[in-house]
């Protein structure tokens, strides 16, 4: 995160990213555009958008906890959720899947129609690897066909992309796509070494312009600087304390291993962990809701860590 007046701030930021392409103005929208059409890579490009929940700084001072993402429906009306992902943790692809499927039902009512319900496209941009069965990216999801590979149905689509196993410095920027352009201007655009490579992509890319002036705009309000800071050590500390209860989890979860067995103290290592990282959530104020999402644990699994702690103390 950058910290003088004159640097910009760090678009990785969940925060940041919201300021970028969150707000309901013409050039967001039309960054945000840009951004998904990239990342998607259709044949028939999306057009407009609709924000389903754009950034209201009175909300984010009521909520600075929640989970920062950007809903928007198109011409054709996909649901489409783009989220920028800093802190990674063990139960992060179950949260996506779970999110994913709140998106998919969200204004779905009892008794109506099934063909109401509308294709939800979630985008997720990581930090770190996440992934580690491929040294791709950018990796896409469907429901498939295990042995014929055809698809169930069109309506669920996830993308995950990785900013940790993107090199952008492998390509100058004449040769590079319009994601990788994307995913430099991401990665890069606080960092002052970075600048001259940053200028050339907004010479080629007018949507990426609009993007980098929004981010010289937000990044001149000490208000909103000052938010992105708390959020940005909000994240730390989220990463700090999963961390902690990591080591100790796999500490008791060893010693445990010695005495009753591997398998078994990995297993209470891992309730261990998970019972700290709960505590630990809600000594920040965190609702059970928002550590279900962020952990993906469930409310029943929440509630048992809970008890389980008061019968130890």
């Amino acid at each position: 995160m950058a910290v003088g007046k004159n640097t910009l701030m760090d678009p990785k930021v969940d925060y940041v990213f919201k300021l970028i392409f969150g707000l309901d103005k013409d050039e967001c929208k039309i960054a945000l555009r840009g951004l998904l059409n990239s990342i998607l890579n259709l044949e028939d490009k999306i057009k407009e958008i609709v924000y389903l929940n754009p950034y209201l700084d009175k909300q984010y001072e009521e909520d600075k906890q929640s989970i920062l993402d950007i809903k928007v429906k198109t011409n054709k009306g996909e649901k489409i959720d783009i989220e920028m992902q800093l802190v990674s943790y063990e139960n992060l692809k179950k949260r996506f899947l779970y999110y994913w499927s709140k998106l998919y039902i969200d204004d779905f009512k009892s008794g109506e129609d099934y063909e109401k319900l509308n294709k939800v496209i979630q985008i997720i941009i990581v930090k770190d690897d996440l992934i580690k069965e491929t040294k791709k990216y950018h990796t896409k999801y469907k429901i498939k066909e295990v042995e014929e590979n055809f698809e169930y149905i069109n309506d669920m689509e996830l993308h995950i992309i990785e900013l940790g196993k993107f090199f952008e410095n492998e390509k100058n920027v004449e040769k590079m796509d319009r994601l990788e352009r994307w995913l430099t201007f991401l990665k890069d655009a606080d960092d002052e070494s970075k600048r001259k490579v940053i200028e050339k992509i907004i010479e080629r890319e007018e949507e990426i312009k609009m993007a980098h002036e929004t981010l010289e705009q937000v990044s001149q309000d000490d208000i909103e600087r000052d938010r992105a800071l708390r959020r940005a050590i909000f994240l730390s500390d989220m990463t700090s304390m999963r961390n902690e209860a990591r080591r100790k989890g796999l500490a008791e979860g060893k010693e445990k291993g010695r005495e009753e067995g591997r398998e078994e103290g990995r297993e209470e290592g891992k309730r261990k962990r998970d019972r700290m990282i709960v505590i630990n959530m809600l000594n920040n104020n965190l609702t059970k809701d928002q550590i279900a999402d962020y952990t993906g644990l469930s409310k029943e699994e929440i509630d048992e860590a809970v008890n389980r702690v008061r019968e130890e103390d």
